[in-house]
């Protein structure tokens, strides 16, 4: 008896698996009008007996609570623009005493099993360090990637821009646009390729960052369309500012499997393609320009130092700091122009 029971048990729990359509028409084309109607009483044995019983006597079911994640523009609002502000500050700091580098990631113990509370502490924070010197040298290699595709999407002899990334690059078309949203707006400010953002929250944030800087009065978005300069792993990189259009688009929820899909024609993603195209309404021949900015139309690092200087110490951007000392850290402002000057000996 017990075993019949459970044998219909998971019956049910099969059935339940399906729609009330398809059930309909097996039922329909399986069953005669006796069969339905002796099933029909049968179910109805099981179900009344249910309907009648008490809450304490009915199986409960488990009450499902779903958190409420705050909305991007929240995020954006109370986390990442308060990071962005402070990485400006500690960028000033840094290029007063020398152009950033990252010369190695670092090197960290990994004999965890041996360590006191207070080793794990440090561990964990050469761990976070190590993590963010590796986001912070991914970034610039994903800026350079999607200012490749940018190129490629300027070729004239590709006819299908989209077939060709993906059957010559062997790169989903959604992916590339991805890269090509970011690369624009990194172009437009790349001292965002300092405030510790990776490259999925400037896809996420891109169109949140847009909207802030088309009504902002603090002078953010000139603080980060500045030449930004970084030695990484040995390699002097410059990014300078160019005035390019960076579409309105922002890529949430991204699947870390979505480089393995091939472009999808009918994607919903498409229906941005006229914002994302956004980017190429200028004249055609002025695009390499403002995609490539010549490095000889870009403010002298020296006059950078000398305004970031002043900046830490007379804007409400930065934290505030002693107009000699910055930070703490010992910097004197008076010596930023000689690092400079020994730079470019």
């Amino acid at each position: 008896m017990a075993d019949e029971s459970s044998a219909v048990s998971l019956c049910f729990k099969q059935i339940g698996q399906y729609s009330p359509d398809g059930l309909q028409v097996v039922l329909q084309s399986k069953l005669g009008l006796g069969e339905l109607t002796a099933l029909h009483k049968t179910l109805r044995k099981i179900i009344d007996p249910l309907t009648k019983t008490t809450p304490s006597q009915s199986i409960k079911k488990r009450k499902v609570t779903t958190a409420m994640l705050p909305s991007s523009a929240e995020v954006f609002k109370s986390k990442i623009l308060p990071q962005v502000r402070e990485h400006l500050a500690i960028l000033t700091t840094e290029e007063m005493r020398c152009i950033p580098k990252i010369d190695t990631v670092t090197s960290f113990n990994t004999d965890y099993s041996k360590m006191t509370l207070e080793e794990i502490k440090r561990e964990h924070q050469m761990l976070m360090m190590a993590d963010e010197k590796v986001t912070n040298v991914q970034l610039v290699i994903r800026f350079h990637r999607g200012l490749l595709y940018l190129e490629t999407s300027m070729q004239q002899e590709i006819t299908n821009v989209k077939n060709w990334i993906s059957e010559e690059l062997g790169v989903s078309y959604d992916v590339a646009r991805r890269y090509m949203t970011v690369a624009l707006l990194l172009r437009r400010f790349p001292r965002l390729l300092a405030c510790g953002l990776s490259f999925d929250q400037l896809a996420k944030h891109n169109k949140n960052f847009l909207d802030y800087f088309s009504t902002e009065n603090e002078g953010l978005q000139d603080s980060l369309a500045v030449r930004y300069e970084i030695v990484a792993l040995g390699k002097k990189i410059v990014v300078i500012p160019g005035e390019v259009n960076v579409p309105a688009l922002e890529y949430g929820n991204l699947d870390p499997d979505s480089g393995y899909y091939p472009s999808n024609p009918t994607s919903s993603l498409d229906v941005d393609d006229d914002e994302f195209n956004r980017w190429k309404s200028v004249d055609a021949d002025a695009l390499p320009k403002l995609l490539w900015p010549a490095d000889d139309v870009a403010e002298d690092l020296e006059t950078i130092v000398t305004k970031a200087a002043e900046m830490t110490v007379s804007s409400p951007l930065f934290v505030s700091v002693s107009s000699r000392y910055v930070g703490g850290m010992g910097c004197d402002v008076s010596k930023a122009t000689e690092c400079t000057n020994r730079k470019n000996k």
